[in-house]
């Protein structure tokens, strides 16, 4: 590029424009936020700065996944009102856009909770389209199932012919279930429906492991390949909104008689 000495000044910060530009259009977690503004669960982006974009402040609380290093701990009844969103966030995603999207990378640190509690998904890096998934994964080799894998978005080795298949093979609600609402590694061994209720303790243990395991997979390293019904997305809102209103008569029982 041959720059005229008189307008360097122009044409240097014409380039360094383009090139900042350039740079923020090739993130694309930025590309995916801005591109789906219109949906509630994904933050707002409230301006550009160069390769720097900022968006609406809406941080994990981990309090709701307590720990050795977090003794804070919310109540019942907030958990499982999150829960019953991240179910609704999922669901959404299954159903609500042009084809099924994928959510690759589910951590308890990927969603935020707003000050008036309102859960969105703050890592949007691993979201991938359907046809887009598949696609990549039926160009990939392999020699095991894990080679097919994209992180949490579980793929299949065709063992004879060394190619993986163009096919996810759990999906969103298994993972949602095994590394959300279960107890397990990636949520400190104190997921959101940690400690339920008594009298509803072993339908809602039990509803959430067959979530979280399909395909009768079990065991910290286990990987289910086999997608979870969605009928379980009925399930499990109607146990957990049975336990809010038995927490909430259990609660009231109690204040009555301090």
């Amino acid at each position: 590029m041959i720059f005229d000495s008189e307008n360097f000044s122009h044409q240097d910060t014409t380039v360094a424009t383009l090139l900042s530009g350039w740079r923020l259009v090739e993130q694309n977690e930025y590309l995916f936020t801005k591109s789906h503004q219109h949906v509630s669960y994904y933050p707002k982006i409230y301006g550009t700065c160069g390769s720097f974009y900022l968006t609406e402040y809406v941080p994990p609380d981990l309090s709701y996944f307590p720990n050795f290093l977090i003794t804070k701990e919310v109540s019942w009844n907030m958990r499982v009102t999150v829960a019953m969103e991240i179910l609704n966030i999922t669901e959404s995603m299954d159903k609500n856009f042009h084809e099924p999207l994928h959510f690759c990378d589910v951590k308890v640190w990927n969603y935020g909770i707003s000050p008036v509690g309102e859960v969105k998904v703050i890592d949007t890096d691993s979201m991938y389209y359907e046809s887009d998934l598949t696609d990549t994964m039926g160009k990939l080799n392999c020699t095991s199932h894990e080679h097919c894998d994209f992180n949490d978005c579980h793929g299949f080795c065709v063992l004879t012919t060394g190619k993986c298949r163009p096919q996810r093979t759990n999906n969103n609600l298994q993972k949602i279930c095994q590394d959300i609402l279960s107890d397990d590694p990636k949520n400190f061994f104190a997921g959101l429906v940690h400690n339920p209720p008594t009298d509803l303790s072993y339908r809602i243990t039990t509803l959430v492991q067959e979530c979280a395991n399909p395909d009768g997979s079990h065991g910290i390293l286990s990987k289910a390949r086999s997608p979870t019904p969605a009928v379980y997305y009925h399930k499990l809102r109607h146990i957990l909104q049975k336990s809010l209103v038995l927490y909430k008569t259990t609660q009231n029982a109690h204040n009555k008689y301090v």
